[in-house]
């Protein structure tokens, strides 16, 4: 499985007040919670017992997919649980015929309508 989860240093209205770490860290916006943040994020495989394979700590600016192809590129598996954030035919194909990665969805009505709109752009 992979996901990703923010880490917060600030809240987003605090981050002026937030200099040490201004070269690397960067806003955001967790989708989840419906707000903006001042952190990183934290992308992980995890086995299904929920160990960790393999993770990378990325400023929030750097998108899920290349998050996805730099983690899944080292990791033992071939058969990958997303969530919505790696929702992708382009980057469902890319790491199929690339690395021989199979980048699977959960089943639901808005799974099921992004991938009806991947598929007419």
């Amino acid at each position: 499985m992979i996901d990703s989860a923010p880490i917060t240093l600030v809240s987003a209205r605090h981050s002026n007040q937030a200099k040490g770490l201004r070269n690397i860290v960067n806003k955001g916006y967790n989708a989840t919670k419906q707000t903006y943040y001042y952190g990183f994020k934290l992308h992980a495989v995890l086995t299904n017992g929920g160990y960790f394979v393999n993770w990378e700590l990325t400023s929030t600016s750097i998108d899920d997919h290349k998050a996805a192809v730099e983690l899944l590129n080292k990791s033992p598996t071939k058969y990958v649980l997303a969530d919505g954030g790696y929702l992708s035919r382009p980057l469902q194909k890319f790491l199929k015929q690339t690395y021989g990665i199979h980048l699977w969805f959960p089943l639901c009505k808005i799974c099921d309508q992004m991938i009806e709109l991947t598929r007419h752009s």
